[in-house]
């Protein structure tokens, strides 16, 4: 089994051994600071708040590409230092947040390789939003992922794919009620180019996820799916996807000392849709699924998300963002012991302004709605039920180009 902290270490290692007698000249080096202000009237999404939180994070990020004919190479940062206050605010909310990433794609005449691996630190209040809903857990979250794959080209029509994912998830804190898990996907996948402007995939995929729980929570699941990209128009493009799967869940149940194993099989729908349409001045984005999602929960979700966005440019300085994301989740077998049941409703409207050269400005306001109903948190401290926020976000960044 990989170990999730040395991974991106080594991947990160082998990309930059691989660039190295790339010239200087070849990078493309971008930097960004900022400083964020946030107004929140229920930061940890409880049913009834604690109060209001006001915080500043100040953000710094770095990118690095080098890129040629058959070789991109990219790695970067996302750094933040959080510091909050007011009667909502908790502890876990302060401090330092961030992520560290690299990649690397190769291409040969008839193969193309990836290689990608990412860190990330943050506030379960940030990285629980669209897993499990637990905003007032007061731990943060760790996550590991690494992700490799090629396609080989069979002939002019034809090619033939895999790549497999590897997650690992961890909490600062054990007694916050979140439970660390891994998840491993592998998929091999048939594309077939039917025209210039369609290509059908087939895909089978065979995943395993294992909680660090006291039920020791297995689950094994297997889809296959068929999948249609296509310009149906020269501004609408179109994915669409639909295939089942099955998963099987098996949990150890103690009862003195008697030890049992408790499992369930059931079969479920997967698919979802992507349409992108391109007017002169906005882009307006349609997406909709429902597959099976590794939750920190500890089990195996499905979960449908709708989502619209509409990207609109008043004019080259100036533009709008309206978005709406909807989350349904529920488990996908009877066999673990607790009922986690979650509705979220994520609106969010944001206005971008450039100020002067490399200065912009951004102003957000976003609403989150939530009905979570869970046994999961006895008996630690959690109350089910619906709640709202609402939070304003002011942000002001200074682009730097360090090499180009």
């Amino acid at each position: 089994m990989w170990t999730g902290a040395n991974l991106p270490l080594a991947i990160f290692a082998a990309c930059m051994a691989i660039c190295a007698p790339a010239q200087a000249g070849d990078w493309l080096v971008n930097s960004h600071i900022g400083e964020t202000f946030e107004a929140n009237d229920n930061i940890q999404q409880v049913p009834k708040s604690p109060g209001d939180a006001f915080g500043s994070i100040t953000n710094f990020s770095f990118d690095a590409l080098n890129n040629t004919p058959t070789l991109a190479v990219g790695f970067g940062t996302d750094l933040a230092f959080r510091e909050y206050g007011g009667d909502g605010a908790q502890s876990s909310l302060d401090g330092f947040q961030g992520d560290a990433r690299a990649s690397l794609e190769k291409k040969t005449k008839l193969t193309d390789y990836h290689l990608n691996g990412s860190w990330a630190r943050a506030p379960a209040a940030v990285s629980e939003l669209t897993d499990s809903g637990i905003l007032a857990a007061n731990t943060t979250t760790t996550s590991y992922l690494a992700n490799g794959g090629l396609q080989h080209q069979l002939n002019d029509l034809n090619a033939l794919g895999w790549s497999a994912t590897g997650t690992s998830v961890n909490f600062s804190n054990d007694d916050a009620g979140l439970i660390p898990y891994n998840d491993v996907v592998m998929t091999e996948s048939w594309i077939r180019n039917l025209s210039p402007i369609t290509n059908f995939t087939a895909s089978l995929s065979t995943q395993w996820y294992q909680a660090d729980n006291e039920f020791n929570t297995r689950s094994l699941i297997q889809s296959l799916t068929g999948q249609i990209d296509t310009l149906l128009t020269n501004r609408l493009k179109l994915m669409a996807r639909a295939g089942g799967g099955v998963i099987r869940t098996d949990e150890d149940f103690f009862a003195g000392s008697t030890e049992a194993d408790i499992s369930d099989t059931s079969g479920n729908f997967v698919g979802g849709v992507d349409l992108a349409y391109e007017l002169k001045n906005t882009t307006i984005t349609a997406t909709a699924s429902h597959d099976f999602a590794p939750s920190s929960l500890g089990e195996v979700q499905d979960r449908t998300e709708v989502g619209l966005g509409i990207d609109h440019r008043i004019n080259e300085r100036t533009g709008l963002l309206l978005s709406g994301q909807f989350y349904d989740q529920a488990p996908s077998t009877s066999a673990p012991a607790q009922s986690n049941d979650r509705e979220a409703m994520i609106l969010s409207l944001t206005f971008t302004r450039e100020l002067i050269r490399d200065w912009d400005l951004l102003v957000r306001y976003q609403f989150v709605q939530q009905d979570l109903n869970t046994d999961q948190f006895v008996p630690f401290s959690f109350d089910d039920g619906s709640s709202t926020s609402n939070a304003v976000f002011v942000t002001l960044n200074r682009n730097l180009h360090l090499l180009q």
